[in-house]
């Protein structure tokens, strides 16, 4: 049975958001420093696949993260592959604050996908949301050169991946726990990287290598902090918070770097953020009026 405690619930959402955000900081600059995104996913899954099974083994439930249909998440692995790839590797082309607005886009794609994959119910309300928010990705995309216009693709194409791996995961919940699909997934990621990782493969030295250990840690972290904070409320009332990132990437990108996004990619986000805020209020409505039994 869930605890509800909301405040707890949105602040370790918050946290969790913070640490991913600094993960993608992190990713930044490695792979400005020229080290491929594929490297850093190979060596982050020999940190955080040994984490999960130590963490799992200490509270003896070590069962939990025995996969039911194994075909099915190694697929959903190797689609969602693009998800980290993609905007680790954009990252490169584009300041963090921009990637990020763009990648809010995901949550539309999730709510088509679940449409016709999942064949859940999507009333002409949340469909205008999902046209408004694309129409607010139109908005804050605005390429200067071919380079940025490859990092929003690269970007697009990460969302894209990232609303495939929650469909198929809204999927796969009915058989399989969420350590199972966490494991899996960092598995399947981190072995196609690993396989790839000679032919990219480039010396680092300790600040690299100890960014690179960062990453992994942080991204444990973030994680783990999620499913507490859903663990301890109501999605519907967290999940707003996953919106707190810009406020940290913007942070994060004006003291390092000494970057604000323009007005053009604020005010895109901002179309975006209220798509899909309203979004979440609409799936909030439908699943209240839905009977407790079925």
């Amino acid at each position: 049975m869930q605890t509800h405690r909301p405040f707890i619930g949105i602040v370790f959402m918050i946290l969790g958001i913070g640490a991913l955000t600094s993960m993608d900081a992190l990713a930044k600059g490695i792979v400005q420093s020229g080290v491929s995104p594929v490297q850093i996913l190979g060596l982050r899954m020999l940190l955080i696949v040994p984490a999960i099974l130590l963490i799992y083994k200490a509270r003896g439930r070590l069962h939990q993260l025995k996969p039911v249909r194994l075909k099915f998440q190694i697929l959903r692995a190797c689609v969602g592959f693009g998800a980290p790839f993609g905007f680790f590797l954009s990252l490169k082309y584009l300041p963090l604050s921009d990637a990020v607005i763009t990648s809010y886009s995901s949550i539309m794609m999730i709510t088509a996908l679940s449409h016709f994959f999942l064949n859940e119910r999507v009333g002409y309300h949340r469909w205008a949301a999902v046209l408004v928010g694309f129409i607010g990705v139109f908005i804050a995309v605005s390429p200067s050169g071919e380079g940025q216009l490859l990092g929003y693709f690269l970007v697009l194409f990460s969302a894209f991946c990232y609303a495939f791996l929650i469909t198929t995961g809204r999927a796969l919940s009915k058989t399989e726990s969420v350590g199972s699909l966490v494991l899996m997934f960092n598995l399947c990621v981190g072995s196609i990287a690993l396989c790839a990782t000679p032919f990219v493969w480039q010396p680092m030295d300790f600040t690299t290598s100890f960014m690179v250990f960062a990453l992994a840690v942080l991204a444990l972290a973030g994680h783990f902090s999620l499913a507490f904070a859903i663990s301890n409320s109501q999605t519907s009332v967290v999940a707003p918070f996953e919106y707190t990132s810009l406020i940290w990437a913007v942070l994060i990108e004006y003291f390092i770097w000494q970057y604000l996004p323009d007005t053009r990619t604020v005010v895109g986000g901002c179309v975006i953020i209220m798509a899909g805020l309203y979004v979440i209020y609409r799936e909030s409505l439908n699943r209240s009026t839905r009977p407790l039994v079925q």
